[in-house]
């Protein structure tokens, strides 16, 4: 019952026109206030970059360090959407390969402050300005346990997962491109 400084509150991340709330504006404040960041997600789509690209060009014009680490999962994340993030020499971006990966978390650090956010929200437009998602959001200090957890966690999948190359994405594009059919048929 003890009263805790608003900002170390655990809150709601949501979409809700009502209330004109995007997860897409909480995610750019935090990037724009951040010096480090960490995203996971198992789906990364054209749109979803697109709605980030401002954004992610001042990360690179201020050189902000980036990891992202994408899924396979489905094979939903669309290559074109792979070529655009690549582009960004601030970025260090991997796949995973394990099939049934699925998360979704963004980490951002300020200082000694860290944000994560941890929910439903892929990296698609949708996922970040429409659909109905449902994240919450943590922040704590460089040494709490929550940090330490959600970062190692992060790391060893990332550093055990393939580098997004262009040529990674040439043979990727030809698994998506058959699973569009099937899908399509």
């Amino acid at each position: 019952n003890k009263k805790s400084k608003e900002a170390f509150q655990p809150s709601l991340i949501l979409n809700d026109r009502k209330k004109q709330l995007k997860v897409l504006t909480y995610l750019i404040k935090n990037f724009l206030e951040c010096d480090e960041f960490w995203l996971s997600v198992a789906f990364l789509r054209k749109s979803g970059v697109a709605v980030l690209m401002n954004t992610l060009d001042e990360l690179e014009r201020k050189n902000i360090p980036g990891k992202v680490l994408i899924s396979e999962y489905l094979h939903f994340t669309e290559p074109e959407a792979l070529r655009s993030i690549i582009k960004f020499k601030n970025l260090e971006v991997r796949i995973t390969k394990e099939t049934d990966f699925h998360g979704k978390e963004y980490i951002f650090k300020n200082k000694d402050k860290y944000n994560i956010i941890i929910g439903s929200s892929n990296l698609t437009q949708n996922a970040l300005s429409t659909n109905y998602e449902i994240n919450i959001k943590l922040t704590a200090n460089k040494d709490s346990k929550i940090v330490n957890e959600t970062i190692n966690n992060f790391n060893s999948i990332f550093f055990t997962s393939f580098e997004v190359t262009k040529e990674y994405i040439n043979e990727y594009e030809k698994v998506f491109l058959t699973n569009q059919i099937i899908i399509n048929n």
